[in-house]
């Protein structure tokens, strides 16, 4: 489907031969690749959304290890009030973003169609004109149809997709990072008389657990490089 939407934003023959003689810069925005960038943003919400419930079965099966004491009670609600600051967060703004980054490109099908349409006739209009000046005007009017349609489009981008959308997204992304150091307490539950007598026997999983919040935090990184990566490449190429 993208790549019918890509051929018919493609320029005429008429109004390529025109923008190519006139020097025209005509903005084009790969609709295909916008529709990527969305579908990336929400598997990174699954993504993250998955590894947060596998996490909280482990959190969960530790804090059994200490038969419900007040330290691992403590854990469990550190836990769960996380997982509500961050990743319900997180996973509503990829949310917002993704439906932003749609838009965006349902809002640039519909404005090049209709500059290139008018694009097309000030074309033949140029191309039938018996005299310099007139032209030189459609030449003017090629230069200003292109600017109008850029200048439409990168409006939308800053204001509905950038600022409402990716800005809130990259912040939430940012504060599930700093938060993903959030203490759990596994020194005080492993030393603490409130521990079952067992529990500390059993240090090495409450240490594996740490290790999986270690990799929760590079994966997020990982996962926001590679989100920073496709909607840098977002451009009018």
């Amino acid at each position: 489907m993208d790549s019918v939407v890509e051929q018919d934003l493609q320029l005429p023959p008429a109004a390529a031969a025109f923008t190519a003689a006139n020097g025209i810069d005509w903005p084009h925005l790969n609709v295909g690749h916008v529709r990527e960038l969305a579908a990336a943003v929400r598997d990174f919400a699954v993504s993250m959304q998955g590894t947060n419930d596998e996490m909280g079965l482990v959190v969960h099966q530790v804090v059994a290890l200490f038969g419900g004491g007040p330290a691992g009670r403590q854990v469990l609600e550190s836990w769960e009030q996380w997982t509500v600051e961050h990743i319900e967060e997180l996973v509503f703004r990829c949310r917002v973003a993704a439906q932003a980054v749609d838009a965006c490109a349902e809002y640039y099908i519909e404005h090049a169609s209709s500059a290139i349409a008018r694009l097309t006739t000030t074309a033949l209009e140029h191309a039938a004109a018996d005299d310099p000046d007139r032209a030189a005007e459609m030449a003017a009017a090629g230069h200003q149809e292109a600017a109008d349609l850029t200048e439409a489009v990168m409006s939308f981008m800053r204001t509905y997709l950038i600022g409402k959308a990716i800005e809130p997204l990259e912040e939430a992304v940012n504060r599930l990072v700093d938060g993903a150091g959030w203490h759990l307490g596994w020194h005080e539950m492993t030393t603490s008389g409130d521990a079952h007598p067992g529990a500390r026997a059993n240090t090495a999983e409450i240490l594996r657990m740490a290790d999986v919040m270690d990799g929760l935090a590079d994966a997020t990184l990982r996962h926001a490089a590679e989100f920073s990566r496709r909607a840098g490449a977002l451009s009018f190429q």
